[in-house]
């Protein structure tokens, strides 16, 4: 029940008058019948209310019908004054005493605050044996209202905005679309056949969209498909009737349907869980962001909704309040739209989950963060969490170094190593010049699995956690949109490190982890990401540690280079320049041999690049060439 707000400014029935011994008494005070009228007025429930002429029952199915179209308003009616009307002198048989009662209503949005409708009315009150009754009429609910009128809220979608480059470049904005499908009252002939027929030109379930044309009335457009503007010709729509009608409108799109698609997400009509869960602030027909970074900002991006209150009565309709939309704000990210574009076009023929996460180490910026179309839709670059193979053996590095290794310090690189019973070996095509005493350059270099678990005895997993942490991989990250931390779990025998120190077991990160690693390599220090920077994004977490210093990242920046130059990273050595890299494979699940996981990491000038397929032959097969395409096109 909605309180009710009593303001009284009382004449004659606020206390006790002094009268004759012949004279009547004084009326009761009028301000309890008055703020249970103007309870009944806010819920229509006029049970706890004396009406006269008029049941509560019917008086409450008047409130119904005249109010019912301005759901979801609600509605407070806050007594004003409530007085007792003055006497009428020299009258042989003086009428009953009367009183006035003013209310303000006031018609909130859920969840609101400030109404979006005021307005005052006034109630008459008859004294009825010694009780008060109000006189019963519709325009107690508002003074324009007759027997027969509506009061109807109208809506209108605001604006919504744009998501944009930090640089204010617009990236999802409004662009021309077309609803391709059939209007039923200009059909004739089989209508499911021609459904069938038309879903199956644009490549719908032809049997449901069927049966969503049936169901629906005898007037409808029933739309099979939205498709980009630019994008029509490539469906045949020859040979269809006058059923076939192609309505031109405009959505909030990317430029191209693969430009992050699955970072940036969806905006389509509200779906009836959506609009159930919004507590009537979204509507049938609305707009709203269905997945990614539309869905987590879309009460930023979609604004206020505009109204108009209408009375709606026989003959024409009176507005009688109107608020004009708020256009929502613009959402602003670091991306760079040509090298997102070309991190899409990278992975776009890749089978099974893939993601390509570009960062900018002087800045942290995230310039492109891609997931491949063979994800499902799941975003695999921010939330996909994997074992990231001999990739993570620069954080391994890392943890040498401080524990005194350096570049040049000899390490064993046999073909295998045997650790409580479980033997690791080398993959398959490891050079065999390679093995024996070898340098940590070297093993650094062509990835040799062996060297890295055999200094077990010099990195525990405190010693290698917290080198990731420096490294920026297990974060925190405040991005805008959900990104877990990688994890260098603590707890394990020799055999759980052993498989930690070559990033495999129960060592998790995102490819966006493993970019940020590599930014953090190439900057020098700990560098912290950033996607969403307005509104602005902060995090109440700390990363801890001190970071990896500038000594620390040249030495490994120098082994990672070594990988191009003579190494399992060579591909990319016709690139030019000083580009840096690290490989990785990672065997998950069962089978022999297992399926493997795909890695590569990479530094070019002032981009890091982070490249993960789910399952490839190696780093240097799968990833690689990934990883080459896109920094070519980043030239």
């Amino acid at each position: 029940m909605l309180g009710v707000l009593v303001v009284l400014a009382l004449t004659g029935g606020g206390a006790a008058a002094c009268t004759g011994d012949d004279g009547p008494p004084p009326p009761p005070a009028v301000e309890k019948p008055a703020a249970e009228l103007a309870e009944a007025l806010a819920s229509g429930d006029f049970s706890q209310a004396a009406l006269r002429g008029v049941s509560a029952a019917q008086a409450g199915e008047v409130w119904e019908r005249v109010t019912s179209g301005l759901s979801p308003l609600q509605a407070d009616y806050e007594v004003v004054s409530a007085q007792v009307d003055p006497a009428q002198e020299g009258e042989a048989s003086p009428p009953p005493p009367t009183a006035t009662a003013r209310f303000q209503a006031s018609w909130r949005s859920p969840g609101q605050e400030e109404p979006v409708w005021q307005y005052e009315t006034t109630a008459r009150f008859e004294l009825v044996g010694d009780a008060w009754q109000a006189d019963w009429d519709p325009a107690l609910i508002e003074e324009h209202v007759g027997m027969g009128d509506q009061l109807v809220a109208k809506f209108t979608n605001a604006k919504r905005g744009d998501i944009v480059t930090a640089a204010g470049e617009p990236i999802v904005t409004e662009r021309p679309v077309v609803n391709v499908g059939i209007n039923k009252p200009d059909a004739t002939g089989d209508l499911a056949a021609q459904a069938r027929k038309l879903a199956e030109r644009l490549g719908a379930d032809p049997d449901a969209y069927a049966a969503r044309v049936e169901a629906s009335g005898p007037q409808a457009f029933v739309s099979a498909l939205t498709i980009r503007a630019e994008d029509l010709p490539d469906y045949d729509l020859s040979g269809f009737g006058p059923e076939l009608y192609q309505q031109e409108t405009t959505l909030p799109l990317a430029p191209t349907r693969e430009f992050a698609r699955q970072l940036l997400g969806t905006v389509g009509e509200a779906t009836a869980e959506v609009i159930e869960n919004s507590d009537g602030q979204i509507a049938a027909g609305d707009l709203v962001g269905l997945s990614g970074l539309q869905q987590a900002y879309d009460q930023h991006l979609r604004g206020e909704r505009g109204l108009e209150i209408t009375l709606a009565g026989e003959a024409e309709e009176t507005v009688l309040a109107s608020v004009p939309p708020t256009a929502g704000a613009n959402l602003a990210l670091t991306l760079d739209p040509a090298l997102q574009q070309a991190a899409d076009a990278a992975l776009a023929g890749v089978e099974g989950a893939a993601a390509l996460v570009a960062v900018k180490p002087s800045t942290g910026e995230v310039l492109a963060l891609a997931s491949g179309p063979g994800g499902g839709g799941y975003s695999t670059a921010n939330l996909g969490l994997y074992p990231p193979g001999s990739t993570f053996k620069v954080v391994t590095t890392l943890a040498l170094l401080r524990a005194g290794v350096t570049p040049d310090t000899p390490v064993a690189c046999p073909s295998t190593v045997t650790v409580d019973g479980r033997v690791f070996a080398n993959y398959s095509d490891y050079p065999s010049s390679a093995t024996g005493q070898i340098p940590l350059r070297t093993a650094v270099a062509q990835s040799c699995n062996t060297a890295f678990i055999g200094q077990a005895g010099t990195v525990s997993l405190q010693l290698l956690a917290d080198a990731a942490r420096d490294l920026g991989v297990t974060g925190p990250f405040a991005l805008g949109v959900d990104s877990p931390a990688g994890s260098v779990p603590l707890d394990g025998g020799k055999t759980e490190q052993a498989a930690a120190l070559i990033g495999q077991g129960k060592v998790q990160v995102t490819p966006l982890a493993m970019a940020v690693a590599a930014a953090s390599i190439g900057a020098g220090h700990r560098v912290i990401p950033s996607l969403v920077v307005d509104p602005p994004v902060t995090s109440a977490e700390t990363p801890g540690g001190e970071g990896i210093n500038a000594a620390e990242a040249d030495d490994i920046g120098q082994m990672m280079r070594g990988v191009v130059t003579e190494g399992s990273g060579s591909l990319l050595a016709s690139l030019g320049g000083e580009v840096r890299a690290k490989t990785g494979t990672a065997e998950f699940g069962t089978g022999t041999p297992p399926p493997t996981h795909a890695w590569m990491i990479a530094i070019d000038g002032d981009l890091a690049v982070a490249v993960f397929v789910e399952q490839g032959a190696s780093g240097a097969k799968t990833a690689g060439p990934i990883v080459k395409q896109f920094l070519t096109a980043a030239r």
